[in-house]
């Protein structure tokens, strides 16, 4: 697959990405599409046909307090590229609304536990 621009992957990129290959074996990878959305690519079973089993997953990645973390938004053949976009900006505005949380926190200010991170952004999802 020629490789793309984060912001040009289309969902047929998408689906028809594969795992990289190390020492000839299936190795998984990770496609950023910029703002947060990934592609996850892990390599599953060797099939009949010599083709590994592939397993496609949506992760949006985020950084918070220098932490990264990644949040899982569901199956590629479930979930398109468009609305994984959605899902993805969506929870980005979360994380920008969780820093200035944080940041108040810390400079003296207390919140009530519902606006704790990251507990509440998966039940939104």
């Amino acid at each position: 697959m020629p490789r793309a621009t984060p912001s040009l992957l289309t969902q047929l990129d998408c689906e028809n990405a594969d795992a990289n290959i190390k020492d000839g074996r299936p190795a998984a990878r990770l496609l950023t599409l910029g703002g947060g959305p990934c592609l996850q690519i892990t390599p599953g079973k060797l099939q009949a046909d010599g083709r590994y089993a592939l397993s496609k997953y949506w992760l949006f990645s985020y950084s918070l307090e220098g932490h990264a973390h990644r949040i899982g938004l569901g199956s590629c053949d479930k979930l398109p590229l468009d609305r994984a976009r959605v899902e993805a900006l969506l929870l980005q505005k979360q994380v920008e609304n969780a820093s200035g949380t944080n940041s108040a926190k810390s400079a003296g200010s207390k919140t009530s536990s519902s606006t704790r991170w990251p507990r509440n952004i998966a039940q939104t999802v």
